[in-house]
């Protein structure tokens, strides 16, 4: 026994012995192979290593990674000495990398067609996520499409591969252009020797912007040509000669693109003070915003490339014949963090593992038998528990999923299991799980099947949307997601349920109301746009534009919006669009829309006056719309000009007639004056014949055509044209002494209220004849109150133009042109005026009581025409009459 025992120690020993030489071979071959990771990492060394980068283009911000990476030491820390290199004006950089006149370079997507074609070439990090190269047209120019470029000259850029395949794409082959060699400036454009060229969105449409050109943006993305931008490569003899120096080149480097990224104004500084004043701040600043499109840098870790991308690139190139079919990736794309090449290690560990096993074997073979035993057993309970522990917890995230899972047979139908939420939806009780079948719950039997059928041909649904039934015949919709398992050693079906009835009835709301809205706008006679006021053109233009001015809506969304106006009404809408931004710009709100008049060009050359309603709105990315409902108004315009002209023939028609009473009137006063002077002349002469002198029959001949004379002198102050003196009057103090005097002398059933202005009121006037004025509108006050009581109230106050009210304002020539009126107003209760008698009161010899009468308004208006003002009048039948008159202040 003891000797046994003595034995198994010995062997345990020696086995023990046996796995220390195990664990020392190991922890050699391990320190050997830290050894050689550490010879391997970079050291500190006294002299940085220069290093070389040959730029894609002349210093902007478009650079600035590198120049952040040497400002902040990036490169100093990495033991590098970078020196930029700016192009000339023929240099291609991948050639100057090649060709070993650079170490790294800085190009494009077209780095790939360079691989394609055998060079050894190696993408190290791409800094854009999109390619910056765009192709600009000017706005005028008629260009509304890519295919409107054939024929004209374009000036395009050799290395713009994405544009290669831009047009490639479109169909558009590039011998149809008129190309330009490059001048690498907007110039050419502006001056419009060209009529498109080829860009980077950063750096030209700045200088159109500065220029005023308005132009317009085919980008590739648009095509679905969305290739890298800027990218960083060097070559496989580079990397293969110094790994660890185009490691850390490339880190520092995206290092110093991060920082660039998160501090433009400190870069833009650094540019303009070091390496180039070519653009100004703001440009560079523009610049520096549309980088971060392009960057990403808070979507995208900055240098990342993804092989599946660069795949779906080279194919591009591939089905556009611009790369031979067959192209391979291999070796263009550069790995960052290779793994250390363990093999010889491994290698090595192996012999010395085998030397140490064929050792011993012999004397632990038994030992390892039983371990190996023991290990089995203590590895399967381990698989066990870890089973067990998977089982519980995937157990209680199914019974706890707060949505529902069913698991069915996938030929025999039945319910294999659900989860609570599951059965709550469906209305499962416990009793009844082995009755049911799955097919019951579909409302529509046939759409399991298709189901069943879209998982043999794709593995599985996703979101699939489908009608089924609970146990109580309700029907829901609900979005499916479901795949092929193995249950109960039985192929199954396992399905994730949503609820989605809300959803879809939200979503066929949405859309009975969109179909309602659109067949409102199609057939609407009214037309419906939408602008956007950045680029002036249509987003929305409703059919029945064509009506309006002969144009299809797809038609008005090709054109500029600005070009379809007259010049006067492109002013007005400009103006208001201006008005607008600036309104957003110092934040506040926009109206609530305004109603304009407009000029339309229609297709056939002629305008169209039209009414809009409109208003900008601010849309959910930011953008400025202008959005709004236009009307042909022009039949309105034509009744408009005809009811103005019907009207001046009924103005003259009246005053012809008024002209006409006029005459009837005045011959009638003359000739009762004249008959009188006749008879006095005759009844002189039959006293001269008698021997008489007749002084009384000639006095009274005098006194008759006295009257006469009067009448006529009348008829001149109610014409204008009487000659009269002028002076300085104040209107408060003459209206004070005429009233006073009226005043004493008003009958007892008046009252009299006046109220006069605080300050005085200078005007130039007549004193004899504005007096007159003012009693013949006293006079006309009491004739219209009669027997029965009344009041009569007076008002002096200064009026401005604009307050004098338009209407019923005599004449009907007068236009207020001073600033300031010195007013009067005279108000009674009496019977008022008719409306149909109102342009008729200042009529001479008009009256509404009885004939013979009616010169006092006339002459009124006479006098306070003759002295540059005008009168106006308010009256209603029953409730009274406010006459007044305004005379400029002087």
């Amino acid at each position: 026994m003891i000797k046994s025992v003595a034995s198994t120690n010995s062997h345990v020993s020696s086995l023990l012995a046996g796995f220390t030489l195990l664990l020392l071979s190991f922890l050699l071959c391990s320190s050997a192979a830290v050894a050689q990771i550490a010879a391997a990492s970079p050291a500190e060394a006294v002299d940085p290593v220069k290093i070389s980068l040959q730029l894609k283009w002349l210093h902007q911000f478009q650079f600035a990674g590198y120049y952040a990476a040497i400002a902040k030491g990036y490169y100093r820390d990495a033991g590098l000495e970078v020196n930029l290199i700016e192009p000339a004006e023929d240099t291609d950089a991948v050639r100057e990398v090649l060709e070993g006149r650079a170490d790294f370079g800085v190009t494009g997507p077209d780095l790939l067609l360079s691989s394609a074609k055998g060079d050894p070439v190696v993408a190290l990090a791409v800094i854009f996520q999109h390619s910056p190269m765009v192709l600009l047209a000017r706005a005028d120019s008629g260009i509304s499409s890519l295919h409107d470029l054939v024929g004209r000259r374009v000036m395009f850029s050799k290395s713009s591969a994405e544009l290669m395949a831009y047009f490639e794409a479109e169909r558009l082959p590039i011998e149809q252009l008129d190309l330009v060699p490059h001048t690498y400036s907007p110039d050419a454009l502006i001056k419009g020797e060209v009529d498109a060229f080829s860009a980077y969105i950063g750096n030209e449409p700045f200088l159109l912007n500065e220029a005023g050109v308005k132009y317009l943006v085919f980008n590739p993305r648009a095509g679905g040509i969305d290739f890298y931008g800027d990218l960083l490569f060097s070559t496989q003899s580079q990397i293969d000669a110094s790994p660890e120096k185009v490691r850390a080149f490339v880190a520092a480097s995206l290092r110093g693109w991060q920082y660039a990224m998160k501090n433009p104004d400190e870069i833009i500084d650094l540019i303009l003070s070091k390496y180039s004043q070519r653009h100004s701040r703001e440009h560079l600043k523009y610049e520096a915003e549309l980088m971060q499109q392009m960057l990403i840098p808070e979507v995208v870790e900055i240098g990342y490339m993804n092989p599946g991308r660069w795949r779906a690139i080279a194919d591009t190139f591939i089905s556009q014949g611009m790369i031979p079919a067959g192209f391979k990736l291999d070796g263009f794309i550069y790995d960052r963090d290779p793994k250390p090449d363990f093999r010889k290690i491994f290698f090595v560990a192996g012999v010395i593992i085998l030397l140490v096993v064929v050792l011993f074997i012999a004397s632990s073979f038994y030992f390892r038998h039983i371990r190996h035993l023991h290990q089995e057993v203590v590895i399967r309970l381990q698989a066990e528990k870890r089973y067990n522990d998977l089982l519980v917890r995937y157990e209680y995230l199914l019974e706890n999923a707060p949505f529902p899972i069913i698991i069915s047979g996938m030929t025999t139908r039945k319910l294999l299991y659900q989860n609570p939420a599951a059965a709550a939806l469906f209305g499962i009780k416990a009793e009844d799980e082995s009755k049911v079948l799955v097919s019951d719950f579909y409302a529509i039997p046939d759409q399991r099947q298709a189901i069943l059928e879209m998982i043999e041909s794709q593995g599985s649904v996703r979101d699939y949307e489908v009608v089924l039934k609970k146990t109580d015949g309700q029907e829901i919709w609900t979005s499916i997601t479901a795949a092929k398992v193995t249950f109960d050693d039985q192929t199954a079906l396992f399905s994730s349920v949503l609820d989605v009835t809300e959803r879809v009835r939200a979503r066929a709301e949405l859309k009975e109301l969109s179909d309602r809205l659109q067949l409102i706008t199609d057939n609407m006679l009214d037309v419906v746009w939408l602008i956007d006021v950045q680029t002036s053109r249509f987003l929305y233009v409703s059919p029945s534009v064509y009506q309006l001015c002969g144009y299809k809506p797809e038609e008005m969304m090709a054109q500029l919006a600005d070009n379809l106006l007259s010049p006067e009404s492109r002013e007005k809408v400009a103006f208001l669009a201006r008005e607008a931004q600036q309104k957003i710009a110092d934040g506040e709100t926009l109206s609530e829309g305004r109603l304009v008049r407009i000029d339309l060009l229609h297709r056939d050359g002629s305008t169209v006056h039209i009414e809009e309603v409109s208003r900008y709105i601010i849309s959910a990315d930011g953008a400025v719309r202008h959005i709004g409902v236009s009307r042909d108004i022009s039949e309105r315009i034509r009744a408009e000009s005809e009811k103005v002209r019907l009207e001046g023939k009924l103005q003259q028609l009246k005053k012809a007639e008024s002209l006409s009473r006029l005459a009837g009137a005045v011959a009638h006063h003359f000739n009762n004056r004249l008959h009188g002077v006749l008879g006095y002349l005759e009844f002189s002469m039959e006293d001269v014949k008698k021997g008489k002198f007749p002084v009384e029959n000639l006095e009274a001949a005098t006194d008759a055509a006295r009257q006469a004379a009067e009448i006529g002198a009348l008829m001149l102050t109610y014409l204008g044209e009487s000659m009269i003196s002028t002076d300085s009057i104040d209107l408060r103090e003459l209206c004070k002494s005429t009233f006073a005097d009226i005043q004493k002398k008003s009958p007892e059933n008046l009252e009299f209220e006046h109220v006069s202005s605080e300050v005085p009121l200078p005007v130039r006037a007549n004193t004899g004849q504005l007096r007159q004025v003012l009693m013949n509108l006293y006079a006309n006050a009491v004739e219209a109150i009669g027997a029965r009581n009344g009041v009569i109230k007076t008002e002096l106050r200064i009026a401005g133009k604009d307050e004098i009210d338009s209407v019923n304002r005599y004449p009907v020539d007068w236009e207020p042109d001073e600033a300031l009126y010195g007013s009067f107003k005279i108000t009674d209760n009496g019977d008022g005026i008719a409306s149909a008698d109102l342009e008729q009161i200042f009529d001479p010899f008009f009256t509404t009581r009885f004939t013979g009468r009616g010169l006092g308004l006339a002459v009124a208006l006479g006098v306070i025409r003759n002295h540059g003002g005008g009168m106006a009048v308010i009256s209603e039948p029953g409730k009274g009459s406010s006459f007044s008159f305004y005379l400029p202040l002087h």
